[in-house]
């Protein structure tokens, strides 16, 4: 899916300077951005080449990042332990039954 979307974004930046382009690219490609590649939850070698070819059509990484989003405590198994993502789905607890 991210690989059909970047080749679909690519069509709309042609081949004039990409500093001319404002584009915002929004959505949920179920990357983990910076993922070690140890992470058993992860294809770390595809996330770093989504993100790569987005960088190459000019594109920059934006977020969410922390400080500007809750970062996730303790740091998720397979990431950096320095790592500012932050997790973009909450579960809520279920309340208890009443009596």
């Amino acid at each position: 899916m991210a690989h059909r979307a970047i080749s679909d974004l690519s069509t709309f930046i042609g081949h004039l300077d990409p500093t001319t382009h404002r584009i915002l690219v929004a959505g949920d490609f179920n990357l983990i951005h910076g993922a070690l590649d140890s992470n058993p939850l992860a294809l770390p070698a595809r996330d770093r080449s989504v993100f790569a070819r987005l960088q190459a059509l000019g594109l920059q990484f934006i977020g969410p990042r922390y400080p500007h989003g809750r970062k996730a405590h303790p740091a998720p198994s397979g990431l950096p332990v320095d790592n500012a993502n932050v997790p973009t789905y909450y579960t809520t607890p279920n309340p208890s039954p009443p009596g």
